[in-house]
């Protein structure tokens, strides 16, 4: 028998091997109503082969950055740059220090020397064989603040992607997101102030939305001059077979049945006629 095809390749294109890592697991600061918990992952994750490196690590960010390089057949020292997509919960809900420890050990391995601080490992990386050129950080529009813009800057992160999910204040209170239209618009007027790259996450089939919502929202709210992202990503609100993983969107569809033959999957809007 073959072995199963490798989930996720990295990403060479353009001079630039993008590799992907998660923080430790640590609550969101949100409660939505679609969310999944695996427990002992990052909330809106699965055990995958991802994520189980990660968690075999130790959420160590050394010990991921050697087995990435291991899994793909990098080399240390050839002159590479890196761009480093950093996912788990609200990147902006952990604690500064930690975070200014984890990317200390993501500078050290490629500069393949250890530091004794996380500026002098960032320090390092003007001159270093093998450099970070980009840093992609994943947080919440409520969890943006002027303090926070400084951080990120000085963490290295040059891309910020916001889970938007609806531009729409009745879908968004419905799903329990925690956050306003107007927090989006005010997060995303900070990022670019300071200079990042702002993306969204787009959710359709959010309960209380409709076909004619989302297809709004994608094609006329999201480009008002207050919006418009530089890259966006689109997710269907699904409901897993595994109704552990989701108990409050479970909650709101009890009598769903999965048809025969179906993975396991059903957009939740889907699960009742009219939402």
């Amino acid at each position: 028998m073959s072995p199963p095809a490798q989930r996720t390749a990295y990403r060479d294109s353009h001079g630039r091997v993008t590799l992907v890592f998660y923080n430790r697991p640590r609550h969101c600061g949100g409660t939505c109503l679609y969310c999944i918990s695996d427990p002992g992952f990052t909330k809106s994750t699965v055990a995958n082969e991802d994520t189980r490196l990660a968690r075999d690590c130790g959420w160590d960010p050394t010990c991921q950055m050697s087995k990435r390089f291991a899994r793909y057949g990098l080399r240390r020292g050839t002159g590479a740059k890196f761009g480093l997509a950093v996912k788990g919960d609200s990147f902006t809900n952990h604690d500064p220090e930690y975070l200014l420890d984890y990317f200390r050990g993501l500078y050290d391995y490629l500069n393949g020397e250890p530091s004794a601080s996380f500026d002098e490992a960032r320090a390092r990386q003007a001159s270093a064989p093998d450099r970070c050129v980009a840093v992609q950080a994943e947080t919440r529009p409520d969890l943006i603040d002027e303090e926070w813009c400084v951080r990120l800057a000085r963490l290295g992160v040059t891309t910020v992607e916001l889970g938007v999910q609806c531009l729409d204040d009745d879908v968004l209170a419905v799903n329990r997101r925690g956050h306003g239209v107007e927090t989006v618009a005010r997060a995303t007027a900070l990022l670019r102030d300071h200079g990042f790259e702002v993306g969204y996450h787009m959710m359709v089939g959010l309960p209380s939305s409709s076909f004619e919502l989302d297809l709004e929202v994608l094609t006329e709210r999201l480009w008002r001059r207050e919006f418009s992202p530089d890259c966006i990503k689109i997710y269907p609100c699904i409901l897993l077979r595994n109704r552990r993983l989701q108990p409050q969107l479970a909650r709101q569809f009890p009598s769903q049945q999965f048809p025969r033959g179906t993975r396991g999957t059903t957009r939740a809007s889907a699960c009742v006629p009219g939402l």
